[in-house]
């Protein structure tokens, strides 16, 4: 218990939620409810995590804190990082792979160095 209690306050000294603890989600703009969900997933600490547009409506120092966070997750913290985005740039500063996916198909798996590693044309 004592744990969760010090990663809460962790990250809500990381996100810059400090002193909003008590307030209600409905009164949160959408990017204090994005940082509140990213809260959520990082939580319990997990080896693998799942991100779907993580910058989304944050501002851009936020946003710079976001990747950076990531960033240091993978490479400090060793976890393995699915990332959900269009912003190319994003996934390009942050992946060392990237999927291609139209309509759930994986179209193409690249390398950071953007060599096709796998393609797959198959549409069925």
């Amino acid at each position: 218990k004592e744990v969760i209690f010090s990663r809460i306050d962790e990250l809500i000294d990381i996100f810059d939620l400090e002193g909003r603890e008590n307030d209600l989600l409905e009164g949160y703009s959408r990017g204090m409810k994005q940082k509140v969900c990213l809260c959520a997933a990082l939580i319990q600490d997990p080896k693998i995590i799942f991100l779907d547009e993580p910058t989304s409506n944050l501002d851009p120092a936020a946003a710079r804190m976001v990747k950076d966070l990531i960033s240091d997750l993978a490479k400090k913290a060793d976890k393995t990082i699915f990332i959900c985005t269009h912003l190319l740039d994003a996934a390009e500063e942050l992946c060392d792979l990237i999927g291609i996916i139209d309509d759930g198909i994986n179209l193409y798996l690249l390398t950071l160095s953007n060599n096709i590693i796998s393609y797959n044309l198959s549409t069925s």
